[in-house]
């Protein structure tokens, strides 16, 4: 099987195949030398904390959160670093970790990865194991670690107190919110529609990062656009200036799309 690799072996392949391997590799990472009783406790925390960040939104690496391998590393890591007994302990020793961690510090499972220098771009990094070590936290803003850091600091209160119910409680988009803004897309197929999905998945984070670096507030994007494709950007802060011209901007994009379904639309409605 499978279980290691040499860098020049791994050029070889093309992007699409290395991408695979390594992914393979770092999951194994992430179970290796794990005990049967450690290993189920691995897979209570990370469902735990897959739990809570589902109820709190802070789990969709696409929009600036955390993708689900890096709950998985977390996961791993807090069990190495703390030893703790149970996957509530590991919870309450991980938020009361991260909520004063310093993030410009990596987080990982070896030397290396803990070694891994930041790019200016990064806001978090928690990167995998294999080389080339990767950050699995890249696509964080700095609205969106703002964002995790409250949730960080809140979940870490809960927790020393033991609230584990009021740990879970969903959490509403618009706590916070100055203002809303609907990103609607409609086309004459669910497939269309599904193409739709995956084109602001892979684009709105250059948005996000617009409407901050521009426009000077923080912006977080929320939904899942299962209904109607409609997926909602808050503004936690009034824009220094309009949002009109990012927004058709990103409609251009949009239109310009090499693959865009010939019946598909994208529209900005105002809440």
């Amino acid at each position: 099987p499978l279980t290691e690799y040499k860098l020049d072996e791994l050029q070889k392949f093309d992007e699409a195949s290395q991408l695979a391997i390594r992914g393979y590799l770092n999951t194994l990472a992430l179970v290796k030398e794990l005990p049967p009783r450690r290993l189920t406790l691995f897979q209570q925390t990370l469902r735990g904390l897959r739990h809570w960040a589902h109820n709190r939104l802070v789990d969709n690496g696409a929009f600036g959160f955390l993708p689900g391998f890096s709950w998985a590393l977390l996961s791993r890591w807090v069990i190495d670093r703390d030893n703790p007994k149970t996957s509530k302990e590991a919870q309450k020793k991980l938020f009361a970790t991260l909520h004063q961690w310093d993030f410009n510090e990596a987080i990982g499972l070896t030397k290396e990865a803990r070694s891994f220098p930041l790019r200016p771009r990064d806001k978090m990094a928690i990167v995998t194991s294999m080389a080339p070590q990767q950050n699995s936290a890249r696509n964080v803003t700095s609205s969106t670690l703002k964002e995790m850091k409250r949730e960080f600091q809140r979940a870490h209160e809960l927790c020393t107190k033991e609230q584990w119910e009021a740990l879970l409680q969903p959490k509403e988009p618009s706590q916070g919110c100055h203002a809303k803004r609907a990103v609607q897309f409609t086309a004459k197929s669910d497939t269309e529609l599904s193409a739709c999905r995956g084109w602001f998945k892979k684009s709105v984070l250059s948005l996000l990062l617009a409407l901050e670096q521009e426009l000077g507030c923080s912006a977080l994007c929320y939904g899942h656009g299962k209904e109607g494709a409609t997926y909602n950007i808050y503004l936690q802060e009034a824009p220094q200036k309009p949002l009109t011209e990012l927004l058709q901007k990103f409609g251009e994009q949009f239109e310009m799309w090499a693959d865009k379904p010939q019946s598909a639309t994208i529209s900005f409605v105002e809440h």
